[in-house]
């Protein structure tokens, strides 16, 4: 080959990786885009939905004021409700933040599985009487759903009347 020939295939080369290094740059530029977009915003409306029914059909009801994607700690949901703590004779939940725990080999499938979550900041409210309620607060644990309907407290750590509860165990056919 003449040195021409070489100059000119070289020359291809070096364009085609600079193409390829600049390509590569925009698309790590815009996955932490994403990333902070969905940390900051939050997750779209589609799977918030998807994840609902996923916990409807484990028997979670479950309200919360913003769903996010945390880089280090998945999802995370912030101001998180079930029942209505203005009704005063149902029972009512509140957490400051819950950590989804998703199956990530089921997300390839395409499908959404929750295998637990990690909650922070709990309230629990039972009424017993018109004048009396049963407060656990400062609720701190980890659930994990096990085959079978079956429910795997961990570490679960609440605050009740100034004493410190501390319990852990499983729940067969939740």
């Amino acid at each position: 080959m003449s040195r021409d020939v070489q100059s000119g295939l070289w020359r291809k080369c070096r364009l085609w990786i600079r193409l390829f290094r600049r390509a590569a740059l925009a698309a790590v530029v815009a996955l932490i885009c994403a990333f902070l977009w969905l940390d900051h915003v939050g997750v779209p409306g589609f799977v918030q939905r998807r994840l609902v029914e996923s916990l409807r059909e484990r028997g979670v009801e479950l309200e919360f004021a913003r769903l996010r994607f945390s880089l280090f700690h998945g999802l995370i949901a912030d101001n998180v409700r079930v029942g209505d703590p203005a009704v005063p004779d149902k029972p009512a939940f509140s957490a400051q933040e819950i950590r989804l725990e998703l199956n990530y080999r089921a997300m390839l499938g395409r499908r959404l599985q929750l295998d637990g979550f990690t909650m922070r900041e709990g309230k629990y409210i039972l009424p017993l009487s018109p004048t009396n309620a049963l407060h656990l607060d400062d609720i701190q644990t980890e659930l994990r759903f096990q085959a079978n309907d079956t429910w795997s407290l961990e570490d679960f750590k609440a605050g009740f009347a100034g004493a410190q509860l501390a319990l852990s165990g499983d729940l067969a056919h939740a």
